[in-house]
């Protein structure tokens, strides 16, 4: 059996098919691992995924098995167990897909012994490695010929203590990999006002041994950030290009997106492909900039090298590279994504109302007629919802629900976990 897409809308033409030959396994993610499990799952594929209980992807229709990651374990012991110790005699050939940043750390780190058992995406392990460090990032970036935000290394206070005199607050402390500080406190950066803030977090940052820079706040809000999307074969072809801009996001400056929009952005475009031809990469990425306000440049702030949570997003605007990431896979053939939908937005209305209280707080000229105003989109996708496969959603809802009650009433973490699914 043949599945796939094969669609002409207004300027997209997508005509790549895949036969379903091998399983998929994800490590990792949510919201990303739930929007590749329709997409799998709605061709035919077995899918599988090793998440923690507590993820609402696990709820999901197109889902062949959820395999929980015991409560206390570190998530890469246990990939390590699921594919590596002996290997599940049903996860054993599998398509393996990094959902997490956790997960690309760990299938680069275990190339050489994963390719021998399982299927892999076709990039570079020190390439992944590398672009997961947010320093080397910007080096490479810098290198590169673009505009970055000014970072100066960190080992110890005593260099912290060298360019104090020079720093201008508020300033970031920004761990190398992201998700060792997401682990311990929900936050992907720590930021400082003065320098009581500054060796109090860079204290805390070292005891808890995670390594990190000191990197400028690019002044501006959330609406100045934007990003581009791409598919690349290792020729250097680009069989994929998509950018979009974020509006608004919670807790501002630095938490989850609550609305974004595609948009045709031939700078960003352009500034997304000198990037990528620099380094020769390979396979699914993305690069995100800050435009700042001094100035109009493009600042890189990071590049996810893998899947993200915005998936559903860019399969709905027609660039749904988990079909062209499994064709490539498998060793099938494929066509390029020409063009792709503007103005389809990914938006979570709650949060997104939540996040605008926060943008009238801080600007006395905004008003609610702003909100209203800036809904552009011509189709909207949400990050859980789906009426094709709603339990996600109603697992993602009790969770709130759940979190909300504890704050407000008092309960202990297991009540709050027992209302909430």
């Amino acid at each position: 059996m043949r599945l796939g897409e094969a669609e002409t809308v207004g300027e997209i033409s997508t005509m790549t098919t895949v036969q379903a030959k091998n399983p998929v396994l994800l490590l990792g993610g949510d919201a990303t691992t739930l929007s590749l499990a329709r997409t799998y799952g709605a061709m035919g594929i077995e899918v599988r995924a090793v998440m923690e209980a507590k993820a609402s992807a696990g709820k999901s229709r197109y889902l062949t098995e959820h395999i929980v990651i015991p409560d206390g374990v570190d998530p890469q012991e246990y990939f390590a167990t699921v594919t590596l110790s002996g290997g599940s005699s049903r996860v054993l050939g599998s398509v393996i897909i990094a959902c997490g940043d956790d997960g690309v750390e760990f299938v680069a780190k275990n190339h050489a012994d994963l390719t021998r058992q399982y299927l892999l995406e076709k990039n570079h392990p020190r390439l992944q490695l590398d672009l997961l460090n947010k320093e080397k990032t910007l080096s490479l970036a810098r290198e590169a010929g673009l505009a970055i935000p000014s970072f100066h290394s960190v080992q110890s206070l005593k260099d912290i203590e060298q360019v104090a005199a020079n720093l201008r607050f508020p300033i970031m402390l920004k761990p190398h990999l992201t998700f060792l500080l997401y682990r311990l406190r929900k936050q992907k950066y720590l930021l400082a006002a003065n320098d009581d803030e500054l060796y109090s977090s860079a204290r805390d940052l070292l005891d808890n041994n995670i390594e990190f820079m000191l990197c400028e706040m690019i002044p501006g809000p959330d609406s100045q950030n934007c990003s581009y999307y791409t598919y690349r074969l290792g020729d250097g072809s680009e069989y994929l290009s998509l950018t979009k801009r974020l509006l608004r996001r919670r807790p501002m400056n630095q938490g989850a997106g609550t609305y974004q929009l595609t948009e045709n952005l031939p700078d960003v475009a352009q500034a997304g492909k000198q990037f990528f031809d620099y380094i020769g990469y390979r396979g699914f990425g993305c690069i995100e900039y800050k435009r700042d306000i001094r100035d109009g440049s493009l600042r890189v702030m990071e590049c996810n090298n893998r899947f993200t949570a915005v998936q559903e997003q860019l399969a709905s605007a027609g660039a749904n590279a988990a079909i062209l990431a499994y064709a490539d896979i498998t060793n099938q053939p494929m066509q390029p994504i020409i063009g792709c939908r503007s103005k389809v937005a990914i938006w979570s209305p709650i949060n997104d109302l939540n996040a605008f209280r926060e943008v009238l707080r801080r600007d006395p000229k905004a008003s609610w007629s702003d909100w209203w105003r800036s809904l552009e989109h011509r189709s909207t996708v949400f990050p859980f919802f789906a009426w094709r496969d709603p339990m996600p959603f109603v697992r993602a809802l009790s969770q709130q629900v759940g979190r909300v009650l504890k704050r407000k009433l008092g309960l202990t973490a297991a009540q709050a976990r027992d209302l909430g699914g």
